[in-house]
């Protein structure tokens, strides 16, 4: 059995990856807090071209963007967390689609230059 990665963050929902074992789909769970900006493990697991899904709060929404959000399940929903996992676990294409997605996402808004080139315009607003 071939098996599928994905990554799920989530806030005040359990859901245990052993419940999709029998479909070969490997989970990596992470929590994080509502108020968490922006989850670092989210971020790694784009550049590596994984499909990602989550709770809909406005850090993950922020790095997934408005063309991934469907992936992006209500919080406290574990219903919508497990279709959305379920639909991901049967269509490698979309998996695929999706992970390459991610990847352009992290290199046009959160690479290394990006981000110090958006702080330094931070830093020239408040020193002008």
């Amino acid at each position: 059995m071939k098996k599928i990665f994905l990554l799920a963050i989530f806030i005040s929902l359990s859901i245990p990856a052993l419940t999709f074992a029998n479909y070969g789909v490997q989970i990596k769970t992470t929590g994080c807090t509502a108020n968490q900006i922006l989850p670092d493990s989210l971020l790694e697991a784009m550049d590596l071209k994984l499909p990602v899904v989550g709770t809909n709060i406005p850090g993950i929404f922020e790095a997934v963007g408005p063309e991934n959000s469907e992936f992006l399940s209500p919080p406290k929903d574990a219903d919508a967390m497990a279709n959305i996992i379920l639909r991901l676990a049967f269509d490698p294409e979309l998996r695929k689609q999706i992970g390459t997605r991610n990847h352009q996402r992290i290199q046009e808004h959160f690479s290394l230059q990006n981000m110090c080139d958006k702080h330094w315009e931070i830093i020239q607003q408040h020193i002008s």
